[in-house]
């Protein structure tokens, strides 16, 4: 029986994440910066912005573009929001 459970951390962390510490030390912190973008993308997704209701994956990246914070694609900034990075925020159980 495992004594100590950790995940397995191979290529980027999640989004709103970040790893810190190498081999078995490493970990994964919060980003501030990056939670508060996932927080607003799950509740754009599940109530609105509060003009609109639920809205789409294609509304949340156009309204997170023209709020000009840059998505990170592994480990470099991306342009613009695509609907699958958004789409593996909100399926991510992370």
């Amino acid at each position: 029986m495992a004594k100590n459970i950790k995940p397995v951390m191979m290529g980027q962390p999640p989004y709103g994440y970040q790893r810190v510490g190498k081999g078995d030390e490493a970990r994964l912190v919060i980003d501030d910066h990056q939670i508060q973008i996932v927080k607003d993308i799950f509740t754009w997704y599940l109530y609105g912005d509060g003009v609109n209701g639920p809205m789409s994956l294609r509304a949340i990246g156009n309204k997170l573009d023209k709020l000009e914070s840059p998505p990170v694609y592994k480990k470099r900034t991306s342009k613009c929001w695509h609907m699958t990075k958004i789409r593996r925020i909100l399926e991510n159980e992370v």
